[in-house]
């Protein structure tokens, strides 16, 4: 089965190029067109130039020997996109899913649900060049994107150990010499308000600022049969951002501060539709889908708030910039473990974590030919628990602990890391260039937790349970890049690349008995092209990939938290096609495929459940299975037709999304069917843009997809669900 999987790879990457090119002729697929911060250089039926920072530095994309995507605001704003959640309609490698109240991302199959002290995804999140650690802060609001860059593949070299399957970077608008403003305001079904304000512009020749705000609240999805109570809500959600940027002479120096509160029942988990509860020896199904029967009524609570400061200027030919953040986010779950009705457990989640980085880079070269950049980047955290409780009943009959009733976990995880890093790119001939890059990282992780027990006797006393652990590791990684890029035309770019890129290891905070576990390591091997055709009206990018995925950091639900194992190897293959079309100065039409195999290799021991649920896991093979959230088939069709009347028009657009079926944990027991959805605008614009009122719809045939399945110790499959159909009506101004 091995020697298949790799002959299978080999043809892929033997077609390369010409099955990439047939791919995004069949099936147009995503770029954006108005992804640009530039003019578009011909007229208005040529494509605008898309600038992105994969690599650290403005360029355009067509110019750049990485695997990327980016969609810009008016992008977004056609495609029904209103937070990171959504981007999956543009771009379907990448899985971006609300779980359980937090973000939860896979790109290429790469990806994690564990949520906890100091556990990182693997896809990681930027915001303006500042990494966010912890994935409780994912679904914040923002109305101010510029545009949003999708890296795909292993960016260990220019971004660190933390992005062993690619990245995703949010950057959001400079204000500049010209004063804007807008607003818009929404209302749609389960009582959806949202609102957004965004207002910029200068203070003075050589200092401009802006101001961000986002408001959003709704009802529940569905209802907790339990009590009646909605679930699925938000009672609120502010977000507010501010940037200002000062350019004296030929240095910039930009000031961000953002700040959000949320609260809601969005972290509400059931039973995976069709499979029995803990005590419940028939299969469980709701009225509706996105109903819950729990004990326990979820609340999810969040506060955060950051600020960094970016300093660039000029020595000499040398460009130099320093990008320095803080970051804080408290973090309180509350939510019913066992997903039922009965009081058997409870898990209320106390986090907080903070977290420190610097980042300092020196550039240079000419855009046409030598290029070097070279940088040292230190990162430090404090993820902790104050506590982490697990409730049991007070019933003897549904607590088998008893006369324990509740598990009270403190402790934090500490990390320090600090890497260098440098590229070098040489050009060979005016056609031919070479890039080579390597990055040095040394991680310290440090544990102290400790847990006590509080008894259902007279007085509820709390009792220690064992003595308070402490311990350290240190984890040194080097990682690299090697590519070769050869540009035949203007039009056209080929390139080749292997990349490495490693996860560093950590501790269960929540688990603080387990061992560590260590860094998962991986190797990526990626050929793709970058074409224009037909006086820059058509598009089309694509690549394919195998990855060499070593020592994948594996979750495993435990009876006081969700831990993290080594426990696997596996090989993924695929390929993705990107590509655009301007049909002509009214009309356009985008989308993405993505062509995935991705298995494990080797995973003799791994977390198991039952078919049906119900049974408590046991350990088994999963050599061979599909690794969790990679379907074998996703692709988006977006098309978008602008009517002009005068000084007014009129915008239509829809989007479809189809991804093929996949599983959420390594036993490939829990499955997602195939599912395709549809999301659609129209959009009336007045007066050149100035006023538009818009009516959008959302998941139009109401496909309940669900987000996460985990599956706790007792056998219990807890889930959570994608939106419904939602649709409503938007006012808004431009000026």
């Amino acid at each position: 089965m091995k020697g298949m999987g790799m002959l299978k790879a080999k043809r892929l990457l033997a077609n390369t190029l010409s099955v990439g090119a047939l791919a995004v002729a069949i099936i147009p697929a995503k770029a954006d067109a108005q992804a640009s911060v530039q003019a578009s250089p011909s007229t208005e039926t040529s494509l605008a130039d898309i600038i992105v920072t994969a690599q650290k530095r403005s360029e355009s994309m067509q110019r750049v020997p990485v695997a990327v995507s980016s969609v810009s605001s008016e992008g977004l704003q056609n495609a029904a996109i209103t937070g990171l959640a959504d981007i999956k309609t543009a771009i379907p490698g990448l899985s971006a899913d609300q779980g359980v109240g937090i973000l939860i991302l896979h790109l290429r199959g790469i990806g994690t649900v564990a949520n906890g002290p100091g556990i990182e995804n693997p896809v990681a999140l930027y915001v303006d060049g500042v990494y966010y650690g912890t994935q409780n802060v994912g679904l914040i609001g923002f109305n101010n994107i510029a545009r949003i860059e999708v890296l795909k593949g292993p960016q260990g070299t220019l971004f660190g150990r933390n992005a062993t399957g690619g990245l995703v970077q949010v950057v959001t608008e400079d204000p500049g010499q010209t004063f804007k403003t807008r607003g818009n305001i929404s209302y749609g079904n389960f009582n959806t308000v949202n609102a957004a304000l965004y207002a910029g512009g200068p203070v003075s020749a050589v200092l401009a600022t802006d101001f961000a705000l986002s408001f959003n609240r709704r009802d529940g999805w569905g209802t907790n049969l339990a009590n009646g109570t909605d679930v699925f809500g938000v009672k609120h959600d502010i977000a507010l951002r501010s940037k200002t940027v000062f350019t004296p002479g030929n240095a910039k120096f930009t000031l961000i501060g953002d700040y959000n509160v949320h609260e809601g029942s969005d972290n509400a988990t059931g039973i995976f539709n069709g499979f029995r509860g803990v005590g419940n020896p028939a299969p469980v199904v709701y009225p509706q889908r996105w109903d819950t029967n729990t004990n326990v009524q979820p609340l999810l609570e969040s506060r955060s708030y950051g600020v960094s400061v970016k300093s660039e200027f000029d020595v000499g030919s040398v460009n130099v910039s320093n990008l320095t953040a803080y970051r804080n986010v408290n973090f309180d779950s509350l939510f019913d473990y066992d997903g039922g009705p009965l009081p058997i457990t409870s898990v209320r989640i106390l986090q907080r974590d903070q977290q420190f980085s610097n980042e300092l880079q020196l550039s240079g070269g000419d855009p046409s030919g030598l290029r070097w950049l070279a940088g040292a980047f230190y990162y430090w955290s404090k993820a902790s628990i104050n506590p982490n409780d697990v409730g049991f009943s007070d019933n003897p009959l549904f607590n088998p602990s008893f006369p324990v009733g509740t598990i009270r976990i403190f402790g934090h995880q500490t990390t320090d890391s600090l890497a260098g890093f440098a590229q070098v790119t040489l050009p060979i001939t005016d056609t031919l260039s070479l890039t080579g890059g390597a990055r040095y990282t040394s991680e310290k992780r440090s544990l102290e937790s400790n847990t006590a027990a509080v008894l259902l006797v007279p007085g509820t006393p709390t009792v220690p349970v064992g003595p308070t652990i402490t311990a350290e590791r240190r984890f040194n990684r080097p990682t690299f890049r090697g590519a070769v890029e050869f540009k035949p035309s203007s039009t056209v770019l080929l390139y080749a690349s292997v990349n490495t890129g490693f996860k560093s290891g950590g501790y269960n905070v929540t688990t603080p008995n387990d061992p560590a576990y260590g860094p998962e390591k991986i190797t990526a091997y990626e050929l793709g092209e970058k074409v224009e055709l037909f006086d820059r009206r058509v598009r089309l990018n694509s690549s394919v990939f195998y990855y060499d995925y070593k020592d994948i950091q594996v979750i495993r639900a435990e009876a006081t938290g969700v831990g993290v194992i080594n426990g696997a190897r596996a090989r993924i293959y695929g390929l993705d096609a990107d590509a655009v079309i301007k049909v002509n100065s009214v009309l356009d039409v985008t989308g993405s495929v993505t062509l995935l195999d991705a298995k494990f290799r080797d995973f003799p021991v791994a977390p198991f459940a039952t078919p049906g649920g119900g049974v408590p896991l046991r350990d088994g093979d999963a050599s061979g299975n599909r690794l969790p959230y990679a379907p074998k088939t996703t692709f988006s069709l977006n098309g978008t037709y602008r009517i002009p009347t005068g000084a007014d028009q009129l915008v239509l657009s829809g989007t479809v999304l189809h991804s093929g079926s996949y599983y959420f944990e390594p036993d490939n027991i829990a499955k997602q069917r195939a599912y395709t959805s549809f999301n659609a605008i129209a959009r009336f614009e007045i007066d050149n843009g100035r006023y538009y009122v818009e009516a959008f719809g959302k998941n139009l045939g109401n496909v309940a997809v669900t987000s996460v399945v985990l599956t706790n110790p007792t056998g219990a499959s807890n889930t959570s669900l994608q939106p419904p159909r939602t649709y409503g009506v938007t006012l808004g101004f431009k000026m």
